[in-house]
């Protein structure tokens, strides 16, 4: 423990050794975070960061919703952000929100305040953090279509501030720099009638219902649609059986990886990657991975 730290942190920061992150995740497997913490708040975050030795692996996890974590789980320090980063306010036309506040919680305050344009996020688990990092998005909407600015915070423990023009945005990327942290992000909605954004919400969550596996462990899209194809198209026309055993892939919908019951991480992953090699020795397509494998074989 004592060699990811350049000095001691505060021993009020009550950082745990060992922690399983399975249950941190929606697919349920993985092993363990050689040393964990949760910050309340910034200025804790910061203290770590700048204790945190620069060359210690750093890892932040947000709900847990698109990653995986390797069985062997997470050497140096992982983070979870606490509650004060799930506050979410409104003014006028925009939504602020803290990195560790869950999309579908925006959308709903959104809607409570009669801001629309924020609807697409209902159906996305994840957290805000997480939807600035990898342009989190559906229903053809994404992050980089409605983020305003974004507040940052890098591995010495300095505070940054990006606005819309500063990042740029695609299929699933942002320009981001890698080694920073977000807090939180400030997005641009629209004054509408409260019949209108419920109504918003509605439709989003009838697709959802329609096209998506609810009530099992799941985490969402495994890989993005290569241009000009849907991903869940290739899979399902590759020559592997993905229904069998306990790492599965939905047949509601045949991009989503499921834990059908105790599945471990290498199940999973070998699942994936079998799916990698049947699509690119049928139709020469290389999938690109939307899912965050994190951790050593």
């Amino acid at each position: 423990m004592d060699n990811i730290w350049s000095t001691p942190p505060n021993e009020k920061l009550n950082i745990k050794t060992q922690v399983a992150l399975g249950p941190m995740t929606w697919l349920r497997a993985g092993g363990q975070a050689d040393i964990f913490a949760k910050p309340h708040n910034e200025e804790e975050l910061q203290d770590l960061l700048r204790h945190l030795n620069p060359n210690a692996p750093l890892t932040v996890l947000g709900a847990g919703s698109n990653v995986l974590i390797r069985d062997k789980g997470l050497r140096g320090l992982t983070i979870k952000l606490g509650k004060s980063f799930r506050a979410c306010q409104h003014t006028h036309n925009t939504i602020t929100a803290g990195a560790a506040c869950i999309l579908p919680d925006i959308s709903l305050h959104a809607a409570q305040a009669h801001l629309n344009g924020l609807a697409f996020y209902v159906g996305i688990p994840g957290t805000v953090g997480g939807a600035v990092r990898m342009n989190a998005g559906a229903h053809g909407q994404s992050t980089g279509d409605v983020l305003l600015s974004c507040k940052t915070i890098d591995r010495k423990g300095t505070i940054h501030h990006f606005t819309r023009k500063d990042l740029r945005f695609s299929n699933r990327f942002s320009s981001l720099p890698s080694d920073h942290i977000v807090l939180s992000a400030t997005f641009q909605a629209q004054k509408d009638s409260l019949e209108s954004c419920k109504q918003s919400l509605k439709d989003c969550l009838d697709y959802r219902d329609k096209t998506q596996p609810k009530n099992i462990a799941t985490c969402g899209c495994v890989f993005k649609n290569p241009e000009g194809f849907f991903a869940w198209k290739l899979v399902k026309e590759s020559r592997i059986n993905i229904h069998e055993g306990r790492a599965q892939m939905s047949e509601k919908h045949t991009n989503f990886l499921m834990n059908a019951g105790g599945a471990t991480a290498s199940d999973l992953e070998e699942l994936i990657e079998k799916i990698e090699k049947s699509v690119l020795a049928n139709t020469g397509i290389t999938l690109e991975r939307e899912l965050q494998i994190l951790g050593e074989r």
